[in-house]
């Protein structure tokens, strides 16, 4: 029996949209699970390996000297507090930055490594921010469009704005966090891909 399907957009349910396109995320999230230590403390090697995974296997020897850059007490200090007020995390990515500052990394102004290290220190309420779930959500809220696909988030008030629409998405559908984090990853890929005229 023959099978032919046509591709449509349907809108959805958010526990839906997180069952669907977490099923197309294809990362390898072994190393973070193995480092990320949600109820307990860090050490230095746990933040170096994050970095390694976080960088996919691209720039390396980078992602390491920004692991062991920062004082692992600044990390393990933040999963000791109540959720930081977004002062609070603009103040944490802060003393990140000079942090890697001293060690002559992120010189380039880029936001989405120190903002992971912001993340290792509270990884349940500071969401993983990067090209693809910034595409996402800009696709889901109607603000971004094909002439903006090829851009890259730099601006700390739209990860505050993300941070927002992210935790309340898990607090209003009691979604785990990473499971949001991966099928937005994923649906971010594919708005991105050949594949969004079927959008």
């Amino acid at each position: 029996m023959s099978t032919f399907i046509a591709l449509s957009p349907v809108k959805t349910s958010v526990p839906k949209f997180v069952e669907a396109w977490r099923a197309c995320y294809l990362d390898d999230d072994e190393r973070y699970f193995e480092n990320i230590n949600y109820s307990g403390t860090l050490a230095t090697a746990n933040v170096v390996r994050l970095m390694e995974w976080k960088e996919r296997k691209r720039f390396t020897a980078r992602a390491q000297a920004y692991g062991r850059a920062i004082p692992i007490d600044l990390l393990n200090d933040a999963r000791g507090a109540a959720p930081l007020s977004d002062q609070d995390l603009l103040l944490q990515y802060e003393m990140i930055c000079e942090h890697l500052h001293r060690k002559g990394l992120a010189k380039s102004g880029g936001i989405i490594w120190p903002l992971f290290l912001c993340h290792i220190g509270q990884p349940l309420s500071i969401p993983i921010y990067d090209v693809n779930v910034w595409r996402a959500w800009g696709y889901i809220e109607g603000w971004i469009g094909p002439k903006h696909h090829r851009q890259v988030p730099t601006t700390l008030d739209n990860y505050l704005q993300y941070r927002a629409w992210f935790n309340g998405l898990v607090e209003r559908h009691g979604i785990a966090p990473r499971e949001l984090d991966q099928s937005l990853m994923a649906f971010g890929q594919f708005v991105r891909s050949r594949w969004s005229p079927f959008l």
